[in-house]
């Protein structure tokens, strides 16, 4: 992902692929430093310069940094590598010079980067990068700022130069061979420099200049390149900063060699304790091939290697590497190529898990998939614009892998997208379209934002396989289609789960404020009764997940650190280091170690469990318990109720019998009166009908008595009409029968109304009869519906008292039931205690059976450019970490060393007395803020005020308070008025005093000399004057001596001269006359040989002869003519001798009579003067003893003079000097904030809650008492005793309260609290009642606030 903080998106590498070459150099900068706040110096390093020293020489650097007042030591995290510091040497005196150090490297010294420090007046600083390296270095000059000015230097070499602004460009040359391949490394940002280097090379040739290579950071943010040279002659070098920046932060080492230089290796790890074949890939490399692979334009070769991969032991290769932050987790080894033409740069080699494998084209698509074995680690390219590679292989379910890739880590641009499908297949076999499981992009855990980032564009993903079957795996730039080349590296690693950790500890700039967040570089400088914050921060692997104790090794005597907690699942922890007031002064190396539990997960899960079955089955018990007694109270209940009930149905059963009975007799009654009731009735309707029938009949009788009668009329008035005898004897016989039919029918008449009147007669009877048994059988139906109703109502009474019978009975069966199964789940319940306790101690023996114990040192990050706020630093791994000790004490400081760790539940309330100690007078107010405190907890921050040094603050955990190990810290805030090195003033101080003293005592002794010297003076000046007068009458005397002695002497040296002049003459003459003879004989002897020759030269019997003859004649002639001339030289020279010498002799006599005479004059002066000298002498011994006496006063006085004026001087110096001091020592107010040491909480789950009933709103007087009513409620599968107390506060007094015991099965208490007649006034902070108990194996306190008020 492009971003300011990834700038090798572009396609650049990054911190540690390609490392330093043989030219191993740093140059060591630092940011602007933070200025909005004024804080207590301490020594900080910021350069180094040179930053770089060759292997077996001496180098002289000089250090800049702030606060580095009076750094007198250097020192390197190599022993080998020494420094002394410089100094000057004035009259036997040697003075320091400040900032000055002369480095010696030591032979047995490896090239690679080593960190640098100083140490001074405020401490050891933050360390810096200082490079050894088996090449010669050289620095750059400036005035380079143009091709014709360009420095040169030969192949091999190294420049060592800054880009001192934004205009500086820097022109180097070499000169080369045609063919020759030329790498060309450019390093600044690898060696902690500021600058952003760009290089490029060009050619010059016939007046031509032509760019051959123009190149940017690639290589841990630097740019690296080669040529292959066109031809014989001269190539530059340019060099400058992409952002056109510049100062004195701004260096570089640039090196142009022809040795194997590697730019990365295939694989890219190697398994732990095997030898590996490797593929290196690079330039320069004896005997590499092409590798078909370009880089920057220019190919690489590539030559396979044999690696012996060293087993992991937890380290990183720190030798040659700059190992950035978010690569600090890794753990890896350097490997170096040694060949003829040379050593290369170190390259990591990483650790890695099973087979490995490197990418294999074409695996773009899946069906073009690369079957890889797992475990596995294969390396691979994302080699061009649109390239993914994808991967299969094959699991069983359940199988967990951890994958992961490695690129931005490793030092590769490639921003990797991880992509994992699981290969889907139809009952025919067909595959269908994958199922996805993850796509992953960056892992964004950062451990130490702005300080030490560590987020990371490199993904990963926990994979367990849902089934067997094929997977795959796809890798691929974010940026894809757009981003693509040979740099491209990544590495993927599925591994199985190896849970593990490494931390990482680095110190921490002194908070400026409580919101600030700016990152600065600073060493462990501690002053006397100091902390010093650190932070440790853990890299968690593979799903790690435990606790983390980091403790230190080594603390040398007056350095305390209590180590920290890293609670499960955080990333960092405060660490705080501690100067006790009586530390000597010392700088000391510490080591320090993380160490953690790697527990079995299913050992962990199975003890987990357990303990839940444990709090399970615990609780079952009482609430089993408490079960039965509801039961028995039910059995009671329903015995009573079922009693009751019986006794009511016995009541309502009797009652509905003797109902039934009465029923049964009153149902015969009305029966019977209704059968009778019926009869009378029936007979009473037969009568009526009678009545009715009767006198139906009666009607209808006399209605046909009536027809008769008229029939019969009729028939007599037919009759009497009737015209003829048959007529009338038919109308006779019609009368006849109409009378007989009429007296028939009036006889029936008659009958039938007596009929009817008899039977109305009867119906009477019978009505009143039927009125009668209807009234009977009414009165026995009446009674029957009562007798009915009776039974009825007594029966459902009975029936419904059966049922409630029943019912109760049933009830209490089922009562009696529950109860017995109440009682044997009681049983079960307590059986299952103690076997799942047992269960539980089973489990948690196997986990510590199968557990693991990992210890880790720790490594250390150092800041190496200073952020601003909010803005990240530039951070790096250091070799060591560094602790000491200054001579200052600090003004103040905070302590909570009666609280270190606490193991406590939730629901408790915490105290921590906090004492301030203050130094050199300090009392203004110092503020206290509490940091790290986790979500929920309740934390009081409260200053303490000028005038205290104490404070007690609280801590309260809360219910919902998240259970872990978690650690805090107080953050001071204090102004102090500080003197910047008084120590200064006091040594100027006694300097002066001194000085003073010595001025004193040297102008009394002047006073003294001098007088001296001027009563010498007159009695030399008086012995001088007559030794004068002595001297001067001696003088004449001697005068007169010298004078004849003089003239005796001219006589006696002409009496000798003339003896002389007359020996001389004498021998002169002799050797004349000797001389003579010799060229008398020379002549003779010439003579004769001319003779010889010429009576030869007759002799001659031929022209050769003769020829040789007359050349010797010639000769013989011209050697007599020379000797003749010599002889007659010599005669007259021996004649002119031997009148010499007769001379000589006159002259001999009249000197030696002259002599006598003069030596006669002698002898008289010098009686003369005898005389004049004895007493002259005298008159110079008093002289001379007087003068004796003045040079020794003179010198007395001279040394009084300049040792006066020197004492002066020296008072002057060191008056300036206090001035000086002072001034620098005038005290400022300057805000300092030291923290706390770290308070490490563990919080457990809580086993009850209490709550408390104050009575009267807590009002309390003195001598009375307050009875608090405490309900406890048991949690979390505690079923035990409780322990009610009263913990008074420090500060309040004359309050107290005796404990009470809570039985197990009771859940409520009453503490009663007494306030004597000295208890503290006024509402009283901090109170509460505490539950003791004991819970899950340890003592377990809960704490319920209450207010409590004490008045008068």
């Amino acid at each position: 992902m492009a971003s300011a903080r990834h700038p090798q998106r572009t396609g650049r590498f990054t911190s540690t692929l390609s490392i330093i070459p043989l030219a191993f150099a740093v140059a060591v900068v630092c940011g602007p430093l933070a200025t909005v706040w004024g804080q207590l110096p301490r020594t900080r390093l910021t350069s180094v310069t040179p930053p770089v020293g060759q292997i077996g020489k001496t180098v002289e650097v000089t250090i800049a940094g702030a606060d580095i007042d009076e750094v007198r030591a250097m020192s390197f995290s190599h022993a080998g590598i020494k420094a002394v510091q410089k100094s000057t040497e004035s009259g036997g005196k040697k003075t320091p010079v400040a900032n000055t150090f002369v480095v010696t490297i030591g032979k047995d010294v490896a090239p690679g980067l080593y960190d640098a420090r100083v140490s001074g007046l405020f401490g050891a600083s933050n360390p810096m990068a200082f490079a050894v390296t088996s090449r010669e270095v050289i620095r750059e000059s400036e005035g380079n700022n143009t091709i014709g000015e360009a420095d040169e230097f030969a192949l091999g070499k190294t420049v060592y130069g800054q880009v001192n602004g934004a205009a500086d460009v820097d022109y180097l040359k070499f000169t080369g061979k045609q063919g020759q391949r030329v790498v060309v490394d450019c390093q600044a940002t690898r060696i902690d420099s500021a600058l952003h280097a760009i290089c490029e090379i060009y050619s010059v040739a016939n007046g031509r200049v032509r760019m051959l290579s123009f190149t940017r950071r690639q290589v841990g943010h630097d740019p690296v390149t080669d040529i292959t040279l066109p031809a014989d002659g001269e190539y530059m070098v340019k060099v400058f900063d992409e952002r056109f920046a510049g100062g004195v932060g701004h260096t570089y080492l640039l090196t142009a060699h022809t040795n194997p230089h590697i730019d990365f290796v295939r694989p890219a790890a190697g398994v732990p304790g095997t030898t590996g074949t490797f593929t290196l890939y690079g330039r320069n490399l004896p005997g590499g091939q092409p590798a078909g692979v370009r880089v920057g334009g220019r190919e690489l070769q590539k030559m396979v290697v044999k690696i012996p991969v060293p087993k992991n032991n937890g380290d990183i290769g720190l030798g040659g590497n700059r190992i950035e932050p978010l690569s600090a987790g890794l753990d890896s080894f350097e490997y170096t190529l040694k060949a003829d033409n040379g050593v290369s740069n170190p390259v990591p080699i990483y650790f890695a898990t099973g087979t490995l494998a490197v990418e294999t084209e074409p695996n773009n698509t899946a069906d073009k998939a690369q079957k890889i074995q797992v475990p596995g680690d294969i390396t691979g390219v994302l080699q061009q614009k649109g390239d993914q590679d994808v991967y299969e292989f094959q699991a069983k379910a359940g199988t967990v892998f951890w994958i992961e890739v490695y690129s931005q880590r490793i030092g590769a641009p490639a921003d990797p997208y991880l992509i994992v499908e699981q290969v889907q297949v139809d009952k025919d076999g067909k595959e269908s379209d994958p199922k996805r499981l993850t796509a992953v992009d960056d892992n964004t855990t950062n451990l130490f934002a702005n300080h030490f980032d560590t987020a990371t564009d490199d993904p990963f993903y926990r994979f367990t396989a849902p089934a067997d079957g094929a997977y795959r795996v796809t890798v691929r730039d974010r940026n894809f289609q757009g981003v693509g080349s040979a740099r491209h590296v990544y590495r993927l690693s599925i591994r199985p789960e190896d849970r593990d950790f490494r931390v990482v500890v680095m110190p921490v700039g002194q908070n400026t404020g409580q919101n600030s967040n700016t990152a600065q570089n600073y060493g462990i400088a501690l002053r006397k009764g100091e902390h010093f914050l650190c932070r440790a921060m853990v890299f968690r692997r593979d799903g790690f997940n435990a606790a983390i104790e980091v403790t230190a090794e080594g603390l040398p005597k007056g350095v305390v650190c209590h180590g920290t907690t890293i609670g499960v699942g955080q990333t960092s922890a405060p660490l705080v280091f501690t100067a006790t007031e009586d530390a000597p002064e010392l700088t000391a190396s510490v080591r320090l170690v993380g160490k953690a539990t790697l527990d079995d997960p299913a050992k962990v899960a199975a003890v987990a469990a357990a303990d839940k079955a444990v709090v399970a089955a615990i609780a079952a018990v009482p609430k089993a318990t408490a079960a039965i007694k509801p039961a028995t109270d039910v059995v009671t209940k329903a015995q009573a109720t079922r009693t009751t009930a019986e006794k009511k149905y016995t009541a309502d059963n009797k009652l509905s019998t003797e109902a039934a009975k009465a029923k049964a007799v009153t149902d015969k009654k009305a029966i019977d009166t209704k059968k009778a009731s019926d009869t009378a009735a029936a007979a009473d309707t037969a009568a009526k009908k009678k009545v009715t029938d009767t006198a139906k009949t009666a009607a209808d009788k006399t209605k046909a008595a009536q027809a008769a009668a008229k029939a019969l009329t009729d028939a007599q008035a037919a009759a009497k009409k009737a015209a003829d005898d048959a007529a009338k004897k038919k109308a006779a016989e019609a009368v006849k029968a109409a009378t007989d039919a009429k007296a028939k029918a009036d006889k029936a008449a008659a009958e039938a109304t007596k009929a009817a009147a008899d039977a109305k007669t009867a119906a009477a009877k019978a009505a009143k009869v039927a009125a009668d048994a209807k009234k009977a059988a009414d009165d026995a139906a009446k009674a029957k519906v009562a007798a009915d109703k009776k039974a009825t109502d007594t029966a459902k009474v009975t029936a419904a008292s059966k049922a409630a019978f029943d019912k109760t009975d049933a009830a209490l069966k089922a009562a009696q039931a529950k109860l017995t199964a109440a009682q044997k789940v009681e049983t079960d319940a307590k059986k299952n205690v103690p076997a799942t306790q047992a269960a539980a101690v089973a489990a948690k023996k196997a986990r510590a059976a199968a557990a693991k114990q990992l210890a880790r040192a720790a490594r250390v990050g150092t800041i190496v450019l200073n952020g601003a706020q909010n803005n990240s630093a530039v951070s790096r791994l250091a070799d060591s970490l560094v602790v000491s000790v200054m001579k200052e004490k600090a003004p103040f400081q905070v302590q909570t060393d009666s609280v270190v760790r606490v193991d406590a539940n939730r629901l408790r309330q915490i105290l921590v007395p906090v004492k301030l100690a203050k130094r050199n007078g300090f009392d203004n107010n110092v503020t206290l803020t509490w940091v790290g405190q986790p979500k929920n907890v309740q934390v009081a921050n409260k200053p303490i005020n000028k005038g205290k040094n104490s404070e007690l603050l609280r801590i309260f955990l809360p219910a919902n308070a998240p259970i872990g190990t978690y650690a805090l810290y107080l953050r001071a805030q204090g102004q102090v008025s500080y003197s910047r090195n008084p120590f200064r003033v006091e040594r100027a101080k006694g300097v002066q005093t001194k000085a003073g003293e010595v001025a004193k005592a040297a102008a009394a002794e002047l006073k003294t000399a001098v007088a001296a010297k001027t009563k010498t003076d007159k009695v030399a000046a008086d012995t001088k004057k007559a030794s004068d007068a002595a001297t001067k009458l001696a003088a004449d005397v001697a005068k007169k001596l010298t004078t004849a002695q003089a003239a005796a002497k001219k006589a006696d040296a002409e009496s000798k001269s003339a003896t002389d002049a007359k020996a001389k003459a004498d021998k002169a003459a002799a050797d004349a006359k000797k001389a003579n003879e010799a060229a008398t004989k020379t002549a003779t002897d010439a003579a004769k040989a001319l003779t010889d020759a010429q009576a030869a030269a007759k002799k001659a019997a031929d022209d050769a002869a003769k020829k040789k003859a007359a050349e010797l004649v010639k000769t013989a002639t011209e050697a007599k003519a020379k000797a003749d001339k010599a002889a007659a030289a010599a005669k007259n020279a021996s004649d002119a001798a031997n009148k010499l010498a007769a001379d000589a002799a006159k002259k001999l006599t009249a000197a030696q009579a002259a002599a006598k005479k003069a030596a006669d004059a002698v002898k008289v002066a010098i009686a003369a003067k005898a005389k004049a000298d004895k007493t002259a002498a005298d008159a110079k011994k008093a002289s001379d003893v007087a003068a004796a006496a003045k040079v020794k006063a003179d010198a007395t006085a001279k040394t009084a003079t300049d040792k006066d004026k020197a004492a002066k001087a020296a008072k002057t110096a060191a008056d300036k000097e206090v001035t000086a001091a002072t001034a620098a020592a005038k005290a400022k107010n300057v805000n300092a904030f030291p923290p706390s040491g770290p308070i490490i909480i563990s919080i457990r789950s809580n086993p009850a809650t209490l709550k408390a009933e104050v009575p009267g709103g807590g009002n309390l007087k003195r001598g009375a008492k307050l009875d608090v009513k405490v309900t406890v409620t048991r949690a979390n599968g505690f079923t035990g005793p409780v322990t009610l107390s009263l913990p008074v506060p420090q500060g309040i007094a004359d309050l107290k309260a005796a404990p009470v015991t809570i039985a197990a099965d009771k859940t409520e208490g009453v503490l009663s609290i007494a306030a004597g007649p000295k208890a503290t006034e006024g509402g009283l902070a901090n109170m509460v009642v505490r539950a003791k108990m004991q819970y899950d194996g340890r003592e377990a306190l809960v704490d319920q606030p209450i207010t409590i008020k004490v008045a008068k």
